[in-house]
């Protein structure tokens, strides 16, 4: 029985040995974080654009935050200095490395009161702890990013031209092609010279995605929309698309999302890269 028992207390022993051993690192202010997965990979320099997917949750497990749902990785710029006052999460961020994941735990009053400066979440103990799950996906030196940016945009416009095509054809429906992408259909056409640049405008419009899904609508509330065109105050295809129409003027504007909303999330209807659809009236040119 005695050797039996031995041979047991070896076998747990030699398991336990074989099994890696958890790296973790303590910061300055005494956050004990824990590596998932520890690599050797790309360090981050001074202005760099550190891409973090990140969760945190209470200590129950109830979701406060999640960028799989808001769209994917969230860009942070990298300043040094910058950092070492932001609070404590900045502190466990700076331990890694891309393609690192991290887990941490943090007090809810350190994270709301000093690092996010906003109340506490009503029902939420102060005292508790928020658990934060971690993953640097990439980090990208501005110019980097630039050429990611343009080299994703144009592959989404032409993603969107195909799939505005396509809806087209299925209904028979004949529009004008911009350079831009813009496709649109003059539907009454109305008189006088075309609103330019710097011109107040008052407009109705009535927006949906291709499948119809309705996502807002001057129409429903009787009140139309005024906005200085050509000012970057609403959406690209606003600008270029009611510039392209005289008062009185109904019009249907079909709108890749590179001149909407781009890969961020607007609203539960309007998710990243939505192609959006607008039946717009040009009411008066001011």
């Amino acid at each position: 029985m005695k050797i039996k028992m031995m041979s047991l207390v070896l076998a747990v022993l030699l398991i336990e040995s074989c099994e890696p051993k958890k790296e973790t690192a303590t910061t300055a202010s005494g956050v004990e974080v824990e590596f998932v997965n520890k690599t050797e990979g790309r360090t981050k320099n001074e202005s760099d654009f550190l891409f973090f997917n990140m969760k945190y949750t209470t200590e129950s497990d109830s979701v406060l935050f999640d960028t799989s749902e808001r769209g994917g990785a969230v860009p942070i710029s990298y300043n040094e200095e910058q950092w070492k006052s932001s609070g404590i999460i900045y502190e466990a961020f700076t331990l890694c490395s891309e393609g690192d994941s991290i887990l941490f735990s943090v007090p809810a009053a350190d994270l709301f009161e000093k690092t996010f400066r906003a109340p506490m979440p009503e029902g939420l103990d102060k005292d508790s702890k928020i658990k934060f799950y971690v993953g640097l996906e990439k980090i990208r030196n501005r110019e980097e990013l630039d050429a990611e940016i343009i080299a994703a945009a144009e592959g989404q416009i032409k993603i969107d031209g195909e799939i505005i095509d396509k809806h087209l054809d299925e209904k028979g429906i004949e529009a004008i092609t911009t350079e831009s992408g813009l496709r649109y259909v003059i539907t009454e056409q109305g008189t006088g010279p075309n609103a330019v640049a710097g011109q107040n405008i008052e407009v109705h419009y009535h927006g949906t995605l291709l499948d119809g899904t309705k996502f807002d609508s001057s129409y429903d509330r009787n009140q139309p929309f005024n906005f200085v065109l050509g000012q970057g105050g609403v959406i690209r295809g606003w600008d270029e698309g009611f510039a392209l129409l005289n008062k009185g003027t109904k019009a249907t504007l079909y709108i890749p999302s590179s001149l909407a909303y781009g890969s961020q999330a607007r609203s539960a209807e309007i998710k990243a890269n939505s192609i959006l659809k607008f039946e717009v009236e040009l009411l008066e040119i001011k």
